[in-house]
């Protein structure tokens, strides 16, 4: 039997989504909505294990991704490097003029970017995953070409490159 709290749960506390009926993770983020069940299926991480630190992205213009892709639009002059902290369960990598004013989105300046190019989910246990959303030019991991749709895990040190000449560094977020 559910407890009055789990049955009033429609919506994730972590990201948001809607709860499919009965389901015990958000199908969206993968939130456990009943932590208190430990089974072997589901058990925690072992105690020695420091737990992920949060993340942020550091946004730049890299002129040797866009010597290789020799747009149309001109590279940057003055580009400032852009640190954004992934404080949202999920976060969306976006080109710029196509972005609302969202909190979640992390808007990139280049014309090569999708308008919804990629997704940074933070799972439950802290960690993270990457996916790009059927974009365009692509998203690469560490130089490796995602495949749409897949999701693949990130940690601090990982580069992303997206469009034309963005290049994302995570790193621990400093507060």
């Amino acid at each position: 039997m559910l407890s009055k709290r789990k049955e009033t749960a429609n919506f994730c506390p972590n990201c948001g989504a809607q709860r499919k009926s009965g389901g015990r993770f958000c199908e969206k983020c993968r939130y456990d909505f009943d932590p208190s069940d430990t089974s072997p299926a589901t058990a925690a991480e072992p105690e020695n294990r420091p737990p992920p630190s949060r993340l942020e992205a550091v946004v730049t213009v890299d002129p040797e991704l866009f010597a290789k892709s020799n747009p149309s639009a001109p590279l940057p002059d003055a580009f400032e490097t852009h640190v954004y902290p992934l404080t949202f369960a999920d976060m969306t990598i976006c080109r710029k003029r196509d972005t609302p004013a969202e909190p979640n989105a992390i808007p990139v300046a280049d014309p090569g970017a999708s308008s919804r190019q990629t997704r940074i989910v933070r799972l439950a246990t802290g960690e993270y995953e990457i996916q790009d959303l059927g974009s365009s030019n692509g998203t690469t991991l560490n130089g490796a070409r995602l495949v749409p749709g897949i999701v693949a895990p990130i940690k601090a040190g990982d580069l992303v490159t997206v469009g034309c000449w963005t290049r994302i560094v995570l790193q621990p977020h400093v507060k």
